[in-house]
């Protein structure tokens, strides 16, 4: 907790709003900070100091016309406290939105075919079509996007296929799995699963 906040809470606290989380915070703050340890003090004895002095009548007008001057009772927002006591769960949040943003702003924003893969050099790649020939052996997975893969030989690994058309011939045998995916959600889930295995050690 910073100092700015501490005296926020502080307030809170002389006025016996602030909540049990707040407190606790607030009491860690001020063993860790002498200054406000020492604002806090100050405080409280102020605050001793005039709840000790005799108390003068006050005429009934006067109550009034402070009453009707005191502006309206700001509505307390709680979601700005949450924010404020968990920074780094809400930093967390913005920050998947973000990618999310990000990611979805990414599809169908490219329309180029795109290969990736293992022994690229068994294919066949015309303008909008890759082709594993009949008796040729890819080795690992195979990723095309923005176009049709057509299937005759073997490929031991995985197909993947974004936004395109998957061709298996009746010659074809595929080790691992194979997908399509020609929808956006599909395609976030995918390109979030890449992006962890791509951070995760």
């Amino acid at each position: 907790m910073k100092c700015n906040e501490a005296i926020t809470f502080i307030h809170e606290y002389m006025d016996g709003d602030l909540d049990a989380q707040g407190r606790m915070d607030l009491r860690q703050h001020l063993v860790d900070c002498a200054a406000c340890r020492q604002r806090m003090d100050q405080y409280t004895r102020t605050t001793a100091l005039i709840r000790s002095m005799p108390r003068s009548p006050v005429p009934d007008y006067l109550v009034d016309s402070v009453m009707q001057a005191l502006p309206g009772t700001r509505k307390r927002q709680v979601w700005t406290r949450w924010v404020r006591q968990h920074p780094a769960v809400t930093a967390a949040v913005l920050f998947i939105a973000v990618m999310l943003l990000s990611l979805v702003s990414m599809w169908d924003s490219d329309t180029r075919l795109m290969v990736k893969g293992d022994d690229l050099d068994q294919l066949i790649i015309t303008k909008n079509q890759v082709i594993v020939p009949a008796g040729h052996v890819i080795n690992g997975d195979l990723y095309v996007e923005n176009g049709e893969l057509v299937v005759e030989g073997q490929v031991n690994g995985n197909l993947v296929v974004v936004d395109g058309r998957l061709n298996l011939a009746s010659t074809a045998l595929i080790s691992g799995e194979h997908s399509e995916i020609n929808k956006a959600i599909d395609w976030l889930w995918f390109k979030m699963g890449e992006w962890v295995e791509a951070v995760t050690p």
